[in-house]
C-alpha cells in the first residue's frame, strides 16, 4: 500500500511487488488539522482497495505513507510542529500501522519522491540527487551517497520555508515571505488574482 497525503487530500494506491499500480483512489480530507481523521479515512480507503465489491480480496504485505512535512525518522513523528501544526501530538507511524495491521513506514513526500527517482526514475544509477517538489508547498528530497539525507529532525529539504521576503505574506509555518508563499500553488494563485484585479499582466516575480 502507498499513501500520499497532501494538505487537503490524500491518494491511496495498491501496487504489486514489481511496482505496478493495481488500484488507486484520491479523496478530499483535512489533513493539516485532523491527523487522526485523515489517517482513518486513508485506512478505510485502503481496505476498500484491498477488498472491492465484485473482485477478489488482496492481502497487503506492507505500507508506506508520504506526508508534506519534516519527519523525524527515528521516532516516526513530525519533525517540526510549525509546519503541520495539527500533528504536534500525533504518532502517525504507530497510528497508521495499527489501523492497517501491516508493517508501516512514514517519511516526507519529497524524500520518498527523490528515492523513487534514484531507484526507478531519472536519477537511476546516480549516487547523489536533488529532487524539488512544487505543489501546495515547496520541498526538496536529497539523496547523498545513495541514501536519503534528512538533516536535523528531518528539516534538510524544507526549502519552502526559507525566507526570501521579510516583508512578505505570512506563511503557514508562521514566518513571513517564505519561498512557499511565492512559489507554492496558493502563492501563485494569489499573485495572479491580485494582478488581475489591478489590471496588470501576469509576470513572474523571479
Amino acid at each position: 500500500l502507498a499513501i500520499a497525503f497532501e494538505h487537503d487530500r490524500f491518494t491511496v494506491a495498491l501496487a504489486d511487488l514489481g511496482g505496478a499500480v493495481v488500484r488507486e483512489v484520491t479523496e478530499a480530507g483535512d489533513v493539516d488539522r485532523d491527523p487522526e481523521g485523515a489517517l482513518q479515512a486513508a485506512a478505510q480507503a485502503a481496505r476498500r482497495l484491498l477488498a472491492p465489491r465484485g473482485a477478489p480480496a488482496i492481502e497487503a504485505l506492507a505500507a508506506v505513507a508520504a506526508l508534506p512535512g519534516p519527519i523525524d525518522a527515528r521516532r516516526g513523528r513530525i519533525g517540526s510542529f510549525s509546519i503541520l501544526r495539527g500533528w504536534s501530538d500525533a504518532n502517525p507511524t504507530a497510528l497508521l500501522q495499527a489501523m492497517l495491521g501491516v508493517p508501516t513506514v512514514i517519511d516526507n513526500d519529497a524524500n520518498l519522491a527523490a528515492y523513487a527517482e534514484a531507484t526507478h526514475g531519472a536519477g537511476a544509477g546516480h549516487d547523489d540527487l536533488l529532487y524539488v517538489k512544487a505543489s501546495t508547498g515547496v520541498g526538496a528530497g536529497l539523496i547523498l551517497g545513495g541514501r536519503i539525507y534528512r538533516g536535523a529532525a528531518g528539516m534538510a529539504g524544507e526549502i519552502g520555508h526559507v525566507t526570501i521576503d521579510p516583508a512578505g505574506k505570512i506563511c503557514r509555518c508562521g514566518s513571513k515571505g517564505c519561498v512557499e508563499t511565492v512559489a507554492g500553488s496558493g502563492g501563485i494563485i494569489s499573485a495572479r488574482s491580485e494582478e488581475r484585479r489591478g489590471g496588470k499582466e501576469c509576470r513572474s516575480r523571479w
